[in-house]
């Protein structure tokens, strides 16, 4: 069996999703490398109800519904544009923090 592809790239707004899509097309992994100072703000829109004393750790699965969330953020809203191109790929998503990265899964390893 073949090794799946992994594609690493920094988050960089609409060049970058372009290359997400592209990506996509071959059904590699994709890393994408959000900025560092994005952690907090994450976090709070993921888990807008966490306690303050508890760690601040992102670690969540998703679909088009994650990048939806994440696009309201306004240094990810370029990221929108992969719903489509996600929903027809089949890749899933798994985003974890600190140090933000946002990885898409394709579906031959899910």
């Amino acid at each position: 069996m073949a090794e799946t592809e992994v594609i690493k790239l920094t988050w960089g707004g609409q060049e970058t999703a372009a290359n997400i899509a592209e990506a996509l097309l071959r059904r590699a992994i994709v890393e994408i490398v959000l900025p560092p100072g994005m952690h907090h703000a994450l976090f709070r829109r993921l888990y807008p109800d966490a306690d303050a004393a508890e760690p601040e750790e992102v670690d969540v699965d998703g679909g088009v519904e994650l990048i939806a969330t994440l696009a309201t953020l306004d240094s990810l809203q370029a990221i929108a544009g992969l719903a489509g191109p996600l929903t027809r790929s089949g890749h899933r998503l798994h985003l974890r923090s600190p140090s933000p990265v946002l990885s898409l899964i394709p579906p031959q390893m899910a």
